[in-house]
């Protein structure tokens, strides 16, 4: 892998134009006063800012800007900084630009069954902005307002643009699954997956596209992604994720729900019962129920930790054999599994 050295060093950029910014015409201008950082964090973040402008992500700005943002900082686990942009109110300024993304589970179902693996993780900061979106992307810090001059995952296109460009670079290369930053690449045996990997470097070295060194997993047996572990036979809860359920605190927001629900639906096709077991907490984010914590979602959140904690196994399909679908009516939702006739192993459970 010497040969493609390169695609692991330094900061790339797609390719094409700058990328534009584009708000509503009738939008007001708005300065959002700096947020308070820790005097532990200043400098280390100082350091961070220096290395940003190093590198050419960001600038120091001098001139009056209409749009100052907040910052955002969060200390990694080896102690460094990372820096997000806090744009809310300019996000509901922005004109959307809209993209189709593979649902996870449309991906997961694609690496089902597959021998081989190698994941990829792209750099950050690939899609270069023009000088008006960059002012748009200004932000307060304790030294000084900046500017990004690469497009922040923050802002709310980002996403969208982001799997576009990466869907266009590297999308016609079949065994090549695509999410955001994530590259898969799968092959039926070892040596259609290392051509394929290679077909991916080659094109990254050609049009200065760069990935996280660190995150480069050459050949590995299973992959663990979005809170799945997916192998040639089977498909499994990640066991962080599930001990991120069962640690979390009990929510005492809206928004607490929001994120609880989140983590516990994309393992539901674990539990046939999961929808059933959530509903006490769904009720609660109706806009015409205030938010109040009982009995009821009580049970309902311990319940949730129980049945996350025991998750079977679901084994890869295979058309060959034949299958039985049970289902069920319960008062609070439905159940259905599929699993292999003769085999006590689930396919599929939904609720």
């Amino acid at each position: 892998m010497d040969q493609y050295s390169e695609v692991f060093k330094g900061l790339g950029e797609f390719p094409g134009k700058l990328y534009y910014i584009e708000i509503k015409s009738e939008v007001k201008h708005l300065i959002n006063a700096p947020r308070r950082v820790p005097q532990s964090l200043h400098k280390e973040l100082e350091k961070t800012l220096n290395e940003f402008v190093q590198l050419g992500i960001v600038f120091p700005v001098n001139n009056p800007i209409d749009w100052v943002n907040s910052l955002i900082i969060v200390k990694k686990p080896n102690g460094k900084l990372r820096i997000f942009l806090y744009p809310r109110n300019l996000n509901k300024e922005i004109k959307r630009v809209h993209y189709v993304i593979s649902y996870v589970g449309e991906i997961i179902s694609r690496l089902e069954g597959k021998q081989c693996f190698s994941m990829l993780d792209l750099k950050e900061g690939l899609i270069p902005l023009d000088k008006d979106s960059a002012e748009l992307c200004t932000y307060n810090s304790p030294f000084g307002r900046y500017k990004f001059n690469r497009l922040p995952f923050d802002i709310c296109t980002a996403p969208e643009i982001f799997q576009k460009k990466n869907q266009k670079l590297f999308g016609d290369i079949e065994g090549v699954e695509i999410y955001f930053y994530d590259l898969i690449i799968t092959g039926k045996n070892k040596e259609e997956r290392d051509k394929i990997l290679l077909e991916v470097l080659d094109r990254a070295k050609e049009n200065n596209i760069k990935f996280k060194p660190n995150k480069f997993q050459l050949r590995i047996k299973e992959v663990k992604y979005m809170g799945l572990l997916v192998s040639k036979d089977w498909v499994k809860a990640d066991p962080s994720h599930v001990r991120a359920i069962n640690e979390l605190e009990k929510p005492t927001s809206k928004n607490d729900i929001k994120r609880l629900l989140g983590m516990v639906n994309f393992l539901s096709k674990f539990k046939p019962n999961v929808s059933a077991v959530t509903s006490p907490l769904r009720v609660l984010l109706k806009k015409d129920i205030e938010f109040q914590w009982n009995h009821e979602q009580e049970t309902s959140f311990e319940e949730i930790k129980r049945l996350i904690s025991s998750t079977p196994v679901l084994k890869v399909f295979n058309d060959s054999l034949s299958i039985t679908i049970q289902c069920d009516i319960l008062k609070m939702g439905w159940v259905l599994v599929c699993c292999k006739r003769g085999i006590l192993s689930h396919l599929h459970l939904g609720a």
